[in-house]
């Protein structure tokens, strides 16, 4: 995830966690202060994931940034489907 509700802003990735049991799903605990975010893979904009919905959507390959509330968040997200959610 990246964007400027991260800690880095959209100058590095925050890496979610690979569910071993299923290679399309992620997670991750973070805290965001009020910005946007997006989804990315392996740390380039060649593939990324953004969506007008929040706190869950699905995300489109190349879709508008997410906008979100500040908070801190359990968010997950599938790479298949684009599903995403940022749970309180």
């Amino acid at each position: 995830i990246i964007g400027s509700a991260t800690a880095n802003g959209w100058d590095a990735d925050q890496d979610m966690i690979k569910n071993p049991a299923n290679p399309y799903r992620y997670s991750m605990v973070i805290s965001l202060v009020e910005g946007e975010t997006k989804f990315r893979a392996e740390d380039d904009w060649a593939v990324n994931w953004g969506g007008v919905d929040y706190p869950s959507g699905i995300g489109v390959k190349g879709g508008p940034n997410i906008a979100v509330q500040e908070g801190s968040y359990v968010v997950h997200f599938h790479s298949g489907t684009g599903e995403y959610r940022f749970l309180k």
